[in-house]
């Protein structure tokens, strides 16, 4: 039975756990950028008896100071209409603690959005309705089951885009439901989109940078993730 379950929204995130040898301790889960799906894993692990749950991967920036690669372990989610969940603060704590220096700023609120928010301009308008630091599709989703649940969460995330970063429109649909690159949807819509290809470029080192810090996080924490 395991003790704390960890969610991903691809697996290249969950690739940076494979160093945890957590046992039976650890449950990890990749939703396939889908925040429906995201909910229903938090919720089976914790119906299978899990203790808490982890929300682990990337964000996008909203707060122009936040840069690809920096780290983030957010105190609160807040879903676009404003409503919000505050991470279990005990667990927030121990994992501050715990990753300290790797850690780019404290006290960050990340919003909520069922969809890739791909321009500033959407950024900007996010960041302005919900005074978030940064974005990302799964925690929220974590969260609400974890509170249905009676059970703490956290999170962890690192910033892939930046605010000024403009990403494809259809980043979001080459995810497959398994979490992997979905290779012939993303050349139709290269094909169909190529003055793209740079965007995609450029997100694609934003995401190098921010896994590259994923995977020191996972060596920091360890199989008991800073939990109890």
């Amino acid at each position: 039975m395991a003790r704390v379950g960890i969610i991903t929204g691809v697996l290249r995130e969950a690739a940076c756990l494979n160093g945890l040898s957590g046992g039976d301790s650890l449950d990890i889960r990749t939703a396939g950028a889908d925040p429906r799906r995201a909910g229903e894993l938090a919720a089976e692990m914790f119906a299978q008896g899990a203790k808490a749950v982890l929300s682990f991967g990337l964000c996008g920036g909203l707060d122009p100071a936040l840069k690809a690669g920096d780290l983030i372990v957010p105190t609160r989610i807040i879903s676009g209409e404003g409503r919000g969940l505050t991470c279990d603060p005990d667990w927030t704590g121990r994992l501050e603690d715990a990753l300290d220096d790797l850690i780019a700023r404290r006290g960050v609120v990340i919003a909520h959005s069922a969809v890739i928010v791909a321009g500033p301009r959407r950024k900007a308008v996010l960041r302005a309705n919900t005074g978030a630091d940064a974005v990302d599709m799964e925690s929220y989703a974590v969260g609400q089951a974890a509170r249905r649940a009676g059970r703490p969460f956290a999170v962890i995330r690192a910033v892939s885009d930046t605010a000024e970063t403009r990403l494809p429109e259809w980043t979001d649909q080459i995810v497959s439901s398994s979490g992997g690159t979905d290779g012939a949807r993303l050349l139709r819509n290269l094909a169909t989109h190529p003055g793209d290809l740079g965007k995609l470029l450029a997100l694609g080192r934003g995401s190098t940078r921010a896994l590259k810090v994923l995977r020191r996080v996972a060596g920091r924490l360890g199989p008991g993730l800073a939990f109890g």
